[in-house]
């Protein structure tokens, strides 16, 4: 109960820790807060919570974020003190990331002095200590006007349950220096300097100590006596007789020592030694109860989080389930698709041979429209060529999954699994079609791209060296060459950039057998130039005016090409533009440019 009720003053200090109170709009906040307190010192931990989650949204609603970390500190606090110190760690935690996230002064601190008090609830005093240490840093970085007494006190229970006086007493006055004191943290920090002038036998610094406590509590008009700084008053003023009448209000942890040391003053041993093995046994209760607590709160957690980690796999089962029910689905939508798409470029062929007599009478109407017209056949060529290639790996697939299921067919385990695999080789290809038709009708539909904060494209392209070291072929190097200095910058959406070395690298791997694959940055005017060069077959000269629309790259297709447009579209979204670089004779070299931010020109 005791600890209960020392945890129970932390929440509420948590509270008054800033003198910036929040002000709350409307009586939603303050019921809200009194609910929260009222249900903190009880086991009912899932109306607290609720209480505690309407807070919070309504703390973002009014956009206050001082009562929002606190109610959020208070979470963590309760559920410490209700043995669930794992869990209240991890609210601590994803506290001080949000706080992070959110570049918020205030949640950082409010969450480490919390991390503190949970160390402490753990008896982890090394990490309570320099929680509390963290804390009272950024306290007086941030708030600088704001009084950090409830750190430094937290720091002094840490000094004590390591019987580090010296440390302790130092924190103490450390505690009066601090501006803004409120006046419970300078009752408490003189009470807590009373007693290292009592445990010193410094006479007169503790009565002079005692005196200034004592006027401080009658000036408050409502402060609580401390039975055991009284009843040490006693003691080191030789009153023995009173200090064993008022004992009996002292907590029961410290009590008996307290009434050996007296009896030990007064000169009867036998009854010192008595009270001084009741200590003794008192302690050592207190201490097999924590560790009890402890243990078995961890065994709680254990099951727990065994629990959640198989909840967690089955969502995992479930949601690759519905994935692939719902790739299925998208397949044959786009199959039904491409199939419909191709009897509409039938029927249009028909409609055109059927025109024809009227070719005279529009001429005039037809150049005006020549070049919409040119827009248009390559589209039905697209199509026409998509709606063919997807044939070419379905073929395969229909083909040979009929043969196996075929009972007169008599298949060896090799030839078998040569068939199975060359269908699922057919059906990568046919998926990896299917994504680069989303991908390209994705970019073509869009107008604008969202941009980053300027960002050196050596760190894009070092980092895309890293990804596709996987993919790279045996036999060919992968290498990175710049020429542009770190401190250049340029405008761009990372992602999409990214997407586009990679389509480049790709088709450069896919016609590279030996040699290597170059991916370089260059610096010309006001633009950065990417480039990516690789020693394979090259581009043919009858394709290279095409080669941003062609679907195919030679009389075998290994891929639908839709690469080098989805790069195109990109680049259009980027205020860039992508090109073949003719001259290149070693293979293909291929070259998309990026604006410099405005501050490098």
């Amino acid at each position: 109960m005791i600890m209960k009720n020392r945890f129970l003053l932390a929440a509420i200090l948590l509270l008054g820790t800033i003198s910036m109170q929040a002000q709350s709009s409307g009586k939603g906040i303050d019921q809200l807060q009194t609910e929260m307190y009222k249900y903190f010192s009880t086991p009912e931990q899932e109306k607290f919570m609720e209480v505690t989650e309407q807070l919070k949204e309504k703390s973002l609603e009014i956009n206050d974020e001082q009562t929002f970390y606190k109610a959020w500190g208070n979470q963590a606090i309760y559920l410490s003190t209700h043995e669930q110190r794992t869990k209240a760690m991890e609210v601590v935690n994803e506290m001080k990331l949000y706080a992070y996230e959110h570049k918020s002064n205030f949640g950082e601190y409010t969450a480490t002095h919390v991390q503190g008090t949970v160390y402490l609830r753990m008896q982890n005093y090394v990490g309570a200590e320099n929680s509390f240490k963290d804390a009272v840093e950024l306290l007086h970085t941030h708030f600088p006007g704001e009084s950090a007494a409830a750190d430094y006190l937290e720091l002094i229970t840490i000094c004590n349950r390591r019987n580090n006086a010296e440390e302790g007493k130092k924190y103490g006055e450390k505690v009066l220096k601090e501006p803004n004191l409120q006046p419970q943290h300078k009752i408490r920090a003189f009470s807590m300097l009373c007693q290292y002038a009592y445990t010193q036998g410094d006479r007169d610094r503790f009565n002079e100590l005692y005196s200034e406590w004592k006027e401080l509590l009658r000036q408050t008009s409502g402060g609580a006596l401390e039975s055991t700084v009284e009843v040490e008053h006693l003691i080191i003023n030789e009153q023995y007789e009173e200090a064993l009448q008022l004992c009996e209000q002292v907590p029961i942890r410290n009590r008996a020592n307290m009434q050996a040391k007296i009896y030990h003053l007064m000169g009867d041993d036998t009854k010192a030694y008595k009270y001084l093995r009741q200590a003794n046994s008192v302690r050592d209760s207190i201490n097999r109860e924590d560790q009890t607590n402890i243990f078995s709160e961890y065994i709680i957690q254990s099951q727990n989080e065994r629990l959640e980690n198989e909840r967690l796999r089955l969502e995992d089962e479930n949601k690759n389930l519905r994935m692939r029910i719902y790739i299925i689905l998208v397949i044959v939508v786009i199959l039904i698709s491409a199939y419909l798409l191709y009897q509409r470029q039938k029927k249009l062929r028909l409609l055109r041979e059927d025109n024809k007599t009227l070719a005279e009478e529009r001429q005039k109407a037809e150049k005006a429209q020549s070049e919409a017209q040119k827009a248009l056949d390559l589209k039905r060529e697209f199509l026409y060529n998509i709606s063919q290639e997807l044939r070419t790996p379905l073929n395969p697939i229909t083909g040979m999954s009929d043969l196996m299921s075929d009972d007169e067919y008599q298949f060896q385990t090799e030839e078998r699994v040569a068939m199975s695999q060359h269908i699922k080789d057919n059906s990568k290809l046919l998926t990896k079609m299917v994504d680069n038709m989303i991908e390209l009708s994705f970019y073509e539909s869009k107008t604008s791209l969202p941009m980053d904060p300027p960002i050196s494209p050596n760190i894009i392209c070092n980092h895309m060296v890293d990804a596709l070291g996987k993919e790279c072929p045996e036999g060919v190097e992968l290498r990175f060459e710049t020429s542009v200095p770190s401190f250049v910058s340029v405008i761009t959406n990372v992602e999409c950039t990214e997407k586009v070395i990679k389509h480049l690298a790709s088709n450069a791997f896919s016609h590279t057998t030996s040699g290597s694959v170059t991916l370089r940055c260059d610096q010309e005017d006001d633009h950065i130039c990417i480039s990516v060069e690789d020693t394979g077959t090259g581009v043919a000269p009858e394709l290279a005016d095409h080669i941003f629309t062609s679907v195919s790259t030679g009389s075998h297709i290994k891929t639908t090409g839709m690469g080098l447009s989805i790069c195109q579209a990109i680049l259009k979204l980027l205020n860039g533009r992508i090109y073949l670089d003719k001259k290149y004779r070693r293979g293909a070299r291929f070259v998309f440019e990026l604006p410099i931010a405005p501050e490098v020109k």
